[in-house]
């Protein structure tokens, strides 16, 4: 089937889990672009036997995080033949490479087997010209195996007018947009800063990407191009950084196609994952006209079955990431 969605996550337990519990009519229509942290150097499986533990026989997208090239000091080349080349020889998997790294590659062709994704961070949109374009001019790529990434990472309801006003600049900067193999453009809208919300109340927050969703809509129908739907969805865009004497709270953040919704816990130190409190929270949401049942999703049933105390398990902070994620992905594909 054809790919309506990619959902951006990183290769972590919570996410993984999140992917391997999809229905198989979600798995068939996404195609997820997973983060490799270096961190996953530390599993027991090979790299590629990681990714097909949690993704198995379907296409992805993959990109190493910048921590790789800081803590491994080897050469590009190295980097490329030891670490991607194995993944597009062995499964279906597009490697992503930052618009900033492409001076280093000379041979795209080994790269290119399973297709080729740039990604461009909203800093980079005005280097198409510069840098993005001269490598389809000099034959390096071909632009019909290319998948272009506009990745404008989070995004505010202040900031929607200039979003929409960077878009329709770049579009009409971006020569034949329409020969692609798709342009992917990724957002997330999920609030950074949540301190300062009361405990055990559902908080709504308008989904800012919808909207970006429907610009980009009349935006591929002007210019003709293939348009792919991507977000970051409920999962945290930096990594928890561990500060002594801090610890988080239990919280479930879940997803409408205009809200977000979130429901803050207490702290892990003063009972929040208790099985007491993170009921009250899981009645809180299964009592909201928000929860989409407990047949939509392996996460909603999970959610459901803690509730109505139909299980004596109230997970961990792992395991909520996958629900929520989990949902959410659902939620997004069949909307779309």
């Amino acid at each position: 089937m054809q790919t309506i969605y990619v959902p951006i996550l990183k290769c972590k337990q919570g996410e993984e889990k999140a992917l391997s519990h999809l229905d198989s009519n979600i798995k068939s229509v996404i195609k997820p672009l997973l983060e490799i942290p270096y961190s996953v150097t530390s599993k027991k499986h090979s790299l590629c036997g990681h990714l097909q533990s949690f993704w198995s026989d379907y296409p992805f997208f993959f990109y190493f995080m910048p921590e790789w090239q800081n803590k491994s000091q080897e050469p590009y080349s190295t980097f490329i033949s030891d670490k991607v080349l194995p993944i597009i020889n062995q499964l279906p998997g597009t490697p992503v490479i930052n618009l900033s790294s492409t001076e280093y590659i000379k041979n795209w062709k080994p790269l290119s087997k399973n297709g080729i994704a740039i990604r461009l961070r909203n800093n980079e949109f005005s280097e198409i010209a510069s840098l993005l374009n001269p490598l389809f001019n000099s034959g390096m790529i071909e632009v019909s195996q290319t998948d272009l990434i506009f990745d404008l990472q989070h995004i505010s309801s202040d900031r929607l007018d200039d979003i929409t006003s960077l878009l329709d600049t770049t579009f009409s900067n971006l020569p034949n947009a329409h020969e692609y193999h798709s342009i992917i453009v990724a957002s997330a809208s999920f609030p950074k800063n949540t301190y300062t919300l009361d405990y055990s109340k559902i908080y709504q927050f308008n989904r800012i990407e919808d909207k970006i969703h429907n610009h980009l809509l009349n935006l591929s129908n002007q210019y003709g191009f293939h348009y792919l739907f991507s977000d970051y969805g409920t999962s945290d865009m930096e990594d928890y950084k561990y500060i002594p004497g801090i610890f988080p709270n239990f919280k479930i953040k879940y997803t409408s196609w205009e809200n977000y919704l979130y429901i803050k816990g207490h702290s892990i130190t003063k009972g929040g994952l208790d099985i007491h409190n993170v009921r009250h929270l899981a009645k809180l949401l299964v009592s909201s006209p928000d929860f989409s049942g407990p047949e939509f999703s392996w996460g909603d049933n999970i959610i459901y079955q803690i509730a109505e105390a139909l299980t004596l398990s109230p997970g961990n902070l792992m395991n909520w990431i996958s629900y929520n994620m989990n949902h959410h992905i659902t939620l997004i594909a069949k909307e779309l």
